[in-house]
């Protein structure tokens, strides 16, 4: 008998409205993985076998041209190298600003209700392209890579969700720390930072992500072709033709079995496999992190 209501409980057909959240969430899990997935198995595709063709499900006698095309012109893995550089240089020193931003404000220091409302009010309010562009200029960061990170180095957004995390750590810590002799600069590297890391997790993969899809302010501050990113690379592809853009390797056997299209797809897929590659080491301190402030302890 328990046997026969254990088969019966396995073969319980969910609720209907469970079962309904999980199509939904099926469907629109689909939907959004299905244009990267184009994008891979086109760049993966010979151009002739997809020429003319809909919906892709895998490889059209796969290849790897137009990948190697990539991986060998130099325009585009010089952008690869400058993405990388704004992408690790400016993480590390967001992350670091923040962080000294957002730690004497979770205390209570005289004057942090008049600083944290001017931080806020950056959030509803900025100066616009035009004075921005003119400070840059004048402080000698145009047709620098510098000037995709110092303008934006700080996000008062983040700051505020690493005051939230600072503001969690029991209060016992610091002060037997400050007991012992230690300022406020060990304490928060010491104490406050290691105990932080969902935080500053979290918080670094907003600002990754964010230095590596950036191209507008690429576009305005980087006039030197030498400094573009990849994301103005992808744009470029996008408006003009191939061989305007890229000399196009003569005599080589890629040359005759790669197209714009493939190119911009394997150019996609070279700058989208990082960020896939890292998230899934951050997945469980993201988790935790974009949950802070959610329930009041």
């Amino acid at each position: 008998m328990r046997g026969a209501a254990a088969r019966a409980g396995l073969l319980r057909l969910p609720e209907p409205g469970t079962a309904l959240n999980h199509l939904l969430l099926a469907v629109t899990g689909v939907v959004m993985l299905y244009p990267m997935w184009y994008v891979f198995m086109y760049g993966l595709s010979d151009p002739q076998a997809v020429l003319g063709k809909g919906a892709i499900l895998w490889p059209q006698e796969p290849t790897l041209a137009a990948v190697w095309f990539v991986l060998r012109t130099p325009e585009i893995m010089r952008s690869y190298l400058n993405t990388a550089f704004v992408v690790i240089a400016g993480t590390l020193l967001s992350i670091a600003v923040t962080s000294l931003y957002a730690y004497p404000l979770s205390t209570r220091i005289p004057g942090v209700r008049v600083i944290s409302l001017l931080t806020y009010f950056t959030i509803l309010f900025s100066g616009g392209i035009i004075p921005t562009y003119v400070i840059v200029r004048e402080t000698g960061l145009i047709n620098s890579l510098w000037s995709l990170i110092v303008p934006q180095l700080v996000w008062p957004f983040y700051v505020f969700i690493m005051i939230k995390f600072f503001r969690n750590i029991p209060d016992s810590l610091p002060e037997s720390a400050r007991m012992d002799g230690a300022n406020d600069l060990v304490i928060l590297i010491r104490i406050v930072l290691p105990l932080s890391l969902p935080a500053l997790a979290s918080v670094g993969l907003f600002y990754a992500v964010r230095y590596w899809n950036e191209f507008f302010t690429a576009i305005i501050y980087l006039p030197n072709k030498e400094k573009w990113t990849l994301q103005v690379i992808l744009r470029s592809l996008l408006i003009t033709q191939l061989e305007d853009q890229f000399d196009m390797p003569s005599g080589d056997q890629t040359a005759g079995s790669v197209t714009a299209d493939t190119v911009k797809m394997a150019t996609v897929m070279v700058g989208t496999l990082p960020v896939m590659l890292i998230y899934p080491f951050l997945q469980k301190h993201f988790a935790k992190g974009v949950m802070i402030g959610a329930v009041k302890g």
